[in-house]
């Protein structure tokens, strides 16, 4: 796992598979919740990573203002081939 400064934390498991845990985009994933994926893993496979640029750390999407907006992104979301 590698654990970055700014509290995000890559998985990488046995067959590559990688989840990015990003708490710039979840506002629920408090320092608890992430305590308890540190906990889960084992320290040896642990990678403290330095810190990143500004420009690295995903932000979230600028929300659509208003009702039109919300619509389409429901619309959008109800598309062939999105799950």
């Amino acid at each position: 796992m590698r654990v970055y400064p700014d509290g995000a934390r890559h998985l990488i498991g046995f067959d590559a598979f990688v989840v990015e845990v990003e708490p710039t985009l979840f506002a629920k994933l408090t320092p608890d919740r992430l305590a308890v994926i540190d906990a889960a893993v084992p320290a040896a496979p642990v990678v403290p990573m330095p810190e990143r640029d500004p420009d690295e750390i995903p932000q979230p999407a600028a929300r659509r203002d208003g009702l039109k907006g919300r619509a389409l992104g429901m619309l959008r979301s109800l598309r062939p081939g999105r799950g």
